[in-house]
């Protein structure tokens, strides 16, 4: 969902740009979301652009989610934006300026290592179904260890992965869980930077990082 308000500034940017026809402008796309900030360092701009963090209390996007009375929102910053993006000279520092020398796919990954080359998938859904075989493999392949050794790998989600049997929904389940783990293994510094600690971000009873913040007395399920 952040990708998708990131791709809707740059569109609206584009369409600006080409409106005032000028040489030399600058354009900065700001977003609370260090986690898709990070993902845009994998690609090389056709047009000079920057991307900068703002924190949440000081994105105009946020008021409407947050709820405001009428009063309040005539005096927000919706109408003018945060006071950093009115400065002719706007700093950005080295960590929010795109990387064009990132050498990993998804961004500022902790670890090099990855199970999966996601980028080679077209659908979320093949990814699911290889990670699934996967995860039966090594089910199947560790029937010999040891009680102990099968523990720890229970807790990694191979929890009824054993069998031959076609995929059921609920090894796709656990195959869409464990790349959750995996992707968050790798983002793991930024999930839990100093802007997010207010979010209430926890681990559920799978390991999953979740955020607990203003969701947590909603209807939706965990799986949302």
């Amino acid at each position: 969902m952040e990708m998708n308000a990131i791709t809707m500034a740059a569109r609206l940017s584009l369409s600006t740009f080409d409106k005032l026809r000028k040489s030399t402008i600058l354009i900065i796309v700001f977003s609370d979301s260090q986690i898709a900030l990070h993902w845009l360092k994998k690609a090389e701009p056709e047009k000079e652009m920057e991307f900068g963090y703002i924190s949440t209390e000081n994105n105009p996007a946020d008021i409407g989610t947050r709820g405001t009375t009428t009063d309040e929102f005539q005096q927000s910053i919706w109408w003018q934006g945060p006071v950093a993006a009115r400065k002719q000279n706007v700093p950005i520092t080295p960590t929010q300026k795109r990387s064009h020398r990132s050498e990993h796919p998804h961004g500022a990954a902790e670890q090099s290592s990855i199970l999966f080359d996601m980028p080679r998938f077209s659908t979320l859904e093949r990814l699911e179904g290889t990670a699934a075989y996967v995860l039966r493999f090594i089910a199947n392949s560790s029937k010999g260890l040891s009680l102990q050794r099968r523990e720890v790998l229970e807790t990694t989600m191979l929890t009824n992965q054993e069998g031959t049997e076609p995929l059921k929904a609920s090894n796709m389940q656990q195959a869409r869980r464990f790349i959750w783990k995996l992707l968050q293994m790798q983002f793991k510094k930024a999930i839990l930077t100093s802007p997010n600690k207010k979010l209430n971000i926890k681990k559920d009873c799978d390991g999953i990082y979740r955020c607990y913040d203003r969701l947590r007395k909603s209807l939706l399920s965990k799986e949302a």
